[in-house]
């Protein structure tokens, strides 16, 4: 059965940082500003999403809803975007 469950998507902001770090690791998430990430945006009424490199083979990391908000959302490795060879690393 399939079903349209009208949930739509905003982009509500974007923010490039550059950072020297070559990655993130999952005890370094990079949506935590103390580890040189980006703090979430309004977690209680956004989804965040951050782009970077992660380390040791991870394409993705989230963090179910009622966990520490300074982790709230997902992060995707740059690499899980675009078609064979064309995704790249903006910084």
């Amino acid at each position: 059965m399939v079903s349209d469950v009208r949930l739509q998507f905003k982009l509500v902001k974007v923010t490039r940082t550059k950072t020297t770090k070559s990655g993130f690791g999952v005890d370094e998430c990079g949506e935590e500003s103390f580890h040189g990430g980006i703090a979430p945006f309004s977690p209680k009424t956004h989804l965040n999403l951050w782009v970077c490199a992660l380390t040791g083979g991870l394409l993705v990391m989230r963090q179910f809803p009622g966990g520490p908000t300074v982790t709230d959302g997902v992060v995707i490795n740059y690499r899980a975007f675009g078609t064979i060879g064309a995704a790249e690393a903006p910084f």
